[in-house]
């Protein structure tokens, strides 16, 4: 006798739905078509991203770094001495702590401004800095801090 019933295919248990029981023989791995992971140019293309990044930070961080420096060596100027100084006084001070802290590259007189007042004097750092990146593209850092001293 011939029954003429008719399965379902996707109840099978090998049509890409499990039986519903744990089989522990069988191994969680994909069809020979589904690789999983990235390709030859998702590689490629991940370390030049991660390549460019570096050698951006690599060519901007010292500049950060100096102006760190430059902000901490006007802000060690004797308060109090600051306002009664000479203009002339001031960058030459400033200019032998720019040699002992290694900042061979800034000139005190184009970076920094004095102001006189009655009361007090103000000094500001200001001044850009053009680094190249590569052959036609640069990126330019603009630094700007005032100090008041009275």
């Amino acid at each position: 006798m011939t029954s003429n019933i008719t399965r379902n295919p996707h109840s099978l248990p090998f049509s890409g739905q499990h039986s519903g029981r744990w089989n522990p023989s069988r191994r969680h791995t994909n069809p020979p078509g589904r690789q999983s992971g990235m390709s030859l140019v998702g590689w490629l293309l991940t370390i030049a991203l991660v390549g460019g990044g570096a050698t951006l930070a690599l060519r901007l961080i010292p500049h950060y770094i100096d102006y760190h420096t430059l902000q901490s060596i006007v802000e060690a100027l004797p308060v109090g001495d600051v306002h009664r100084m000479k203009k002339s006084q001031i960058r030459d001070q400033l200019a032998k702590r720019f040699k002992i802290n290694n900042i061979r590259n800034l000139d005190v007189r184009e970076i920094l401004i004095i102001e006189r007042m009655k009361t007090e004097s103000t000094l500001t750092l200001d001044y850009e800095v053009r680094e190249n990146i590569v052959a036609n593209v640069d990126i330019v850092l603009s630094f700007n801090k005032s100090y008041t001293f009275k």
